[in-house]
């Protein structure tokens, strides 16, 4: 898997089926339902880690909206 996705980091999401169950019966976001989940957590750990790489590791300067919606570069 590391090689196929080019991560030296494989996240993994721990099931919480009871409040992944009552979040979609609900249609609310599973963190609303249980913040402390190990499940939770671990979401939004991966989520950082994509924004990270994402932005390239680093805090990059915000394009504005005509650039994002056109893929304007600098």
């Amino acid at each position: 898997m590391k090689e196929t996705l080019g991560c030296s980091r494989i996240h993994r999401i721990r099931n919480d089926y009871k409040t992944a169950l009552t979040a979609m019966d609900q249609g609310v976001p599973v963190s609303s339902i249980a913040r402390g989940s190990v499940m939770v957590k671990d979401i939004h750990s991966l989520s950082k880690q994509m924004l990270m790489k994402h932005r390239g590791g680093s805090r990059t300067k915000k394009k504005g909206l005509l650039s994002n919606l056109f893929g304007l570069s600098d």
